[in-house]
């Protein structure tokens, strides 16, 4: 409910009007002001533009009615002004005329000669109004309606019913509420058909790549049914080609939403869609695609179980290495469809969890192959046989028998003993120094920030170092600050 304040009247009389109630302006004009001059030309169906002084009231709308009112002549009392005719508001946009805001209104009669005595307007319409000041005065609703009674007494035309008041136009918006979230059902865009026409062609695709045939021979067809296709480095696709689609859309354009649609339309089973009841499809995603119908749609399609692996991309952004997740996401998704998917066995139960639970070992099998039979697994295992072959032959030869054979007394063997026991003696080292040149060797030896060595380690390299080799001559240097003398001092 719309409110406001009158305008015009002292703080005592402000009031509220409801947005239905009948309501009038007084328009209102001193006889010598630049508006008298605009009232000259005031003719019953002409457009006078009133000024609207600080602000137009907040209540008023477009069709009300008004009243042209003449103020008191200051320069002549006996002059007491009154109604001079009445009108109605066309509209509440404000225009500046040299320096002055007016709105437009509607005459519908205008007489400035003989206007109905103010005092007489006042008293029969029950005009309580204290302050008179301002070009815009509002009427409270019951003097409105006597005001009009009043007018009809004097066989003018009434404020109310004789002024049809023009409608109101508020701008709405009808708009059901959406949301911003990936449609998987509805598709409010019609992006249906581009979809099925993309699922159309990635099953083309498929079929083109699997179909063509390429000469094997034996050795070939046994390492791709036991999934050592790595070992060859050649695929089980006869062109050895991948299928890349890259949609390209900005935020918000519907990329996730378009995905969902073809998932749904690749494996429709997986999505919890009966293709052989019509009656439930109706009115959902797939229920006007002629996804029955083999001119549009192959048989061969319709058995083809897809495994659509959603993967968020935004959510691994940050993940190193980013292949990982991507593989792993991959890996999981498409173990856990062969285990739980509706449909992609007919059913889980009844027999059908056998091969389900048949399908992800036979899965994790070949997958195992896979990431075993590489080159360089084989070239591994290869080396490692030819070596175990010649240990093997090695060990059990005739020589290799003799030589593990233990030595009898006598024989060459016991010659090595003396050399032996030399290699493993201290008494060759100390032989050796005894042997050695005499020649001195002068070693300079620099010690950085020696204020911050630990006191004993430097006590030990000066006092010791003639006890551990008096061959060597050692010069020390010692870097040190100069506030840290007793440090220094102590190893002199």
């Amino acid at each position: 409910m719309e409110t406001s304040t009158a305008i015009g009247r002292g703080p005592e009389e402000t009031f509220k009007l409801p947005d239905d109630d009948p309501r009038a302006w007084i328009l209102q004009y001193a006889p010598d002001d630049r508006v008298a001059r605009w009232t000259r030309e005031a003719t019953s169906g002409s457009i006078l533009a009133w000024k609207s002084g600080k602000a137009l009231p907040k209540a008023m709308r477009a069709g009300d009615p008004v009243v042209y009112w003449r103020a008191i002549d200051p320069d002549n009392h006996k002059d007491r002004g009154g109604l001079v005719g009445v009108g109605r508001v066309i509209s509440i946009d404000t225009e500046d005329q040299d320096g002055i805001l007016r709105f437009p209104t509607q005459v519908t009669a205008f007489n400035d000669d003989t206007p109905l005595p103010r005092d007489e307007v006042i008293r029969e319409a029950g005009i309580t109004r204290r302050n008179w000041r301002g070009a815009v005065l509002v009427l409270r609703p019951e003097e409105t309606e006597r005001l009009d009674a009043f007018l009809r007494s004097r066989g003018m035309h009434g404020l109310i019913e004789d002024v049809p008041r023009q409608p109101r136009f508020v701008e709405t918006h009808d708009t059901d509420y959406v949301s911003d979230r990936p449609e998987t059902d509805r598709d409010f865009l019609n992006r249906v058909p581009l979809a099925f026409a993309l699922a159309y062609n990635i099953n083309k695709i498929w079929t083109v790549q699997t179909i063509a045939k390429e000469p094997r021979g034996w050795g070939r067809r046994l390492l791709d049914w036991l999934h050592f296709e790595r070992l060859n480095r050649q695929t089980r696709e006869p062109d050895e080609a991948a299928f890349i689609l890259h949609l390209d859309a900005p935020w918000g354009g519907g990329k996730t939403t378009f995905a969902n649609f073809v998932a749904r339309i690749l494996n429709p089973a997986a999505h919890g869609y009966d293709m052989g009841e019509k009656k439930k499809l109706k009115g959902t995603l797939l229920g006007e695609l002629p996804l029955n119908d083999p001119s549009y749609w192959n048989r061969e399609f319709s058995e083809r179980r897809w495994f659509v692996v959603d993967f968020n991309a935004w959510q691994n952004e940050h993940v190193s290495p980013p292949w990982w997740n991507f593989y792993e996401t991959i890996r999981r998704q498409c173990l856990r469809a062969i285990l739980f998917e509706p449909g992609r066995f007919g059913g889980i139960w009844r027999g059908r969890i056998l091969r389900r639970v048949f399908s992800w070992y036979r899965f994790q099998i070949t997958e195992v192959i896979w990431r075993v039979g590489t080159p360089e697994m084989r070239n591994t295992l290869l080396l490692l046989l030819a070596g175990g072959l010649l240990l093997y032959w090695v060990t059990y030869s005739d020589w290799f028998i003799t030589l593990m054979k233990p030595p009898k007394e006598g024989t060459q063997a016991t010659d090595f003993s003396p050399m032996l026991k030399g290699m493993f003696s201290l008494a060759g080292i100390a032989g050796h120094r005894r042997r050695r040149p005499r020649a001195r060797q002068c070693v300079p030896l620099g010690l950085d920030d020696h204020h911050r060595q630990c006191r004993q380690v430097c006590q030990c390299l000066i006092t010791r170092r003639g006890r551990s080799d008096p061959e060597i001559s050692a010069a020390f240097f010692l870097v040190r600050q100069p506030a840290r003398r007793t440090c220094s001092g102590d190893c002199r």
